[in-house]
């Protein structure tokens, strides 16, 4: 019966990851003139994958860790920028599906959490601009999505603190985004669950060490 709910649980967020790969790779090969950062980004990475050191041998205006991912795919495959944009959009289209149980399980509504999926799917900036080119910002999206996943869904605050710290160290300003959360999360257990510091302290131990030390 489990097994049953989980993959009915699955289906309507399959379906519409499916769409949104078709969707967002339908001109994948084709001349798209947009004007992003993946230029700068992406170069970085290639420097990177041929042995050059960021902040030494070349300036970049943001962390490193999220450019190790594509210098690395640069380093094993090669400048193979179909595949390497397939396999972003797949990554990044990835969060359809912890969105869908989060909301699902908060909601109690499939319809809720369907709309949201379409809301993400379709939202200007993410269609326009983030899904058709590499950008930082996106390639962090799923980090913060699966760590919610784990917070609110399967209970797993060490793991959430992992995904959490590999969100906010991908960009400067997703690390106030994510300090912010945190305290709100702790707030809301004070105030809704009546947790006493002491109590709220050894709950989430584990999870601010492994945040702040990741």
């Amino acid at each position: 019966m489990l097994s049953r709910k989980i993959n009915y649980n699955l289906i309507l967020p399959g379906v519409i990851f499916l769409l949104a790969i078709f969707v967002q790779n339908f001109n994948l090969g084709k001349l798209v003139n947009v004007f992003t950062d993946e230029g700068v980004y992406l170069y970085g990475a290639k420097l990177l994958s041929d042995g050059h050191f960021i902040y030494k041998d070349f300036f970049f205006g943001q962390p490193p860790y999220l450019v190790i991912l594509p210098s690395l795919f640069f380093k094993i495959v090669g400048l193979k920028m179909n595949l390497f944009h397939f396999l972003y959009t797949l990554w990044f289209y990835s969060s359809l599906f912890p969105i869908f149980l989060i909301i699902n399980k908060l909601s109690k509504s499939k319809f809720g959490a369907t709309l949201a999926l379409i809301v993400f799917c379709t939202y200007q900036e993410l269609v326009q601009w983030g899904t058709h080119q590499f950008d930082l910002r996106q390639m962090a999206i799923p980090f913060l999505v699966f760590a919610l996943y784990f917070i609110y869904v399967k209970f797993s605050l060490k793991v959430a603190a992992v995904l959490l710290a590999f969100f906010a160290i991908g960009i400067v300003s997703n690390l106030p985004l994510s300090v912010l959360f945190i305290a709100l999360l702790l707030l809301g257990d004070l105030l809704f669950e009546r947790t006493d510091i002491k109590s709220l302290l050894k709950k989430y131990r584990a999870f601010l060490i492994i945040f702040f030390v990741v």
